[in-house]
């Protein structure tokens, strides 16, 4: 998982969120651990559907938010985040690379 920003144990600032979940820009999460490929259980024991790429956490928040579901929507204080929408707080941390940065990063 190179090339993350993040990593497990971050406290990281949500700078990006679907259109339906912009309520969650500027929380502070935690980061516990990387989402898995296959269904998994969230730290509250709520079957979560497997991430369908690599670069997706499992993050807490600092109060409840709204997360969808395979069907509905509940509250909880866990979800599932893409790196590209957190941004990590820390000393070490890079700023993220615009995308013109990555695409010249990536030639």
């Amino acid at each position: 998982m190179s090339g993350l920003r993040c990593k497990p144990g971050d406290l990281a600032v949500m700078v990006g969120a679907p259109i339906d979940a912009q309520d969650r820009l500027g929380n502070i999460v935690t980061v516990l651990r990387s989402a898995l490929m296959e269904d998994f259980a969230l730290p509250d024991g709520v079957i979560h559907a497997g991430a369908s790429a690599p670069d997706r956490w499992v993050v807490e928040f600092p109060r409840p938010v709204s997360v969808p579901m395979i069907v509905g929507r509940r509250d909880s204080l866990y979800g599932v985040v893409p790196d590209w929408a957190l941004r990590p707080i820390r000393p070490d941390a890079d700023e993220p690379a615009i995308e013109t940065e990555r695409e010249k990063e990536a030639a």
